[in-house]
Parts: structure tokens; C-alpha cells; sequence
């Protein structure tokens, strides 16, 4: 040990050399919550830098054609557990619509965008309504009205034959 430190005092008259170890292990204490903390909140600046990953697509056997009538509406749960409201059209195209292509079906998940309660549709008058705040999505799922920062997610509906198809968003495990 060095003989400068052995008896040296400070003006309190507490040993210099317990000092030091005092202010060595407030250090590491220190360094061993300032270190992670810094680490956590990069990983944050991340998050919110960067584009999240894009979910990969389930495609899901919903129904059959003759399930849903023409300006009709069902409610599906998906394989993640929120739910889907699809919408048909009228069977016939607009005149500007080409027939081999045409598909009279929508569907969009039912979270809300602003907290995430449920909308329901309401056919009568065309239009999504959320009832935590009274937000209203027109038949296209945009925003009508309310809170919300962006409309109704879209889902991607396909017709095979007298099949219909949606692709849900899924997380690989």
C-alpha cells in the first residue's frame, strides 16, 4: 500500500484511501445504470428511426361467394384475433370498371387507428363508426370524422371461382 495514503486524512478526518473506494463504487454504480439506460433509449431511437418489417400475408379461405349478398356486409376474426368487416358491391361493374376484372368486394380491419377500440359498420348509411370517440370512416375507409390519424387498414380480398380469399397480416413465430 502506499505510505502517502496510509495516514492520510481528509479535512473531516475520514481515511483518503475509503474515500476513493466510496467514489470507485459510486462510479461503477453509476457507469451500470447510466450504461443500459443510454443502450435502451438507442434501441428506442431505432425503433422510431426505422421502418418497422413488414408482416408477411396468410391468405385465408373466408366464405363463398353466394355468403356474402350483393350490398351486404360479414364480420370475420382473423388468425390474429381482430376483426375484418368485408363489403360487397352490387355484382354489376361501373360502366368505367373492366368486367373480367371487376371484384364487388372490400374488407378492412375494424381497429381504429386513433386507440384501437372497434368500429362497426352501419350499412344503412355507409360509413364505419368507432364508438370510443365517434370517429366515422367512409365505405373506402377513410376518415370522415374524428380523432383518428389515418383511415381503416385495407385487406387485400380475392375472388376464385365461387371462393373468397383475404390476406391477413401474420407474424412469423
Amino acid at each position: 500500500m502506499n505510505p502517502d495514503l496510509e495516514n492520510s486524512q481528509d479535512d473531516c478526518g475520514h481515511d483518503a484511501s475509503a474515500r476513493s473506494r466510496r467514489d470507485f463504487l459510486a462510479s461503477v454504480l453509476v457507469a451500470g445504470t447510466a450504461v443500459p439506460a443510454a443502450l435502451g433509449g438507442a434501441a428506442m431511437g431505432l425503433r422510431y428511426v426505422l421502418p418497422p418489417a413488414k408482416a408477411a400475408l396468410a391468405e385465408l379461405l373466408v366464405c363463398k361467394l353466394e355468403d356474402i349478398a350483393p350490398g351486404a356486409s360479414k364480420i370475420f376474426d382473423n388468425i390474429l384475433g381482430s376483426r375484418i368487416c368485408q363489403l360487397r358491391e352490387s355484382s354489376v361493374p361501373r360502366p368505367d370498371q373492366d368486367a373480367t376484372t371487376y371484384n364487388p368486394f372490400k374488407a378492412f380491419s375494424l381497429r381504429c387507428s386513433h386507440l384501437g377500440c372497434y368500429a362497426h359498420w352501419e350499412g344503412g348509411v355507409r360509413k364505419f363508426v368507432c364508438p370510443c370517440h365517434n370517429a366515422v370512416f367512409d365505405e373506402n375507409g377513410q376518415v370522415v370524422a374524428g380523432p383518428p390519424p389515418v383511415g381503416l387498414t385495407r385487406i387485400e380480398v380475392e375472388v376464385r371461382g365461387d371462393l373468397i380469399y383475404m390476406k391477413v397480416p401474420y407474424v412469423k413465430a
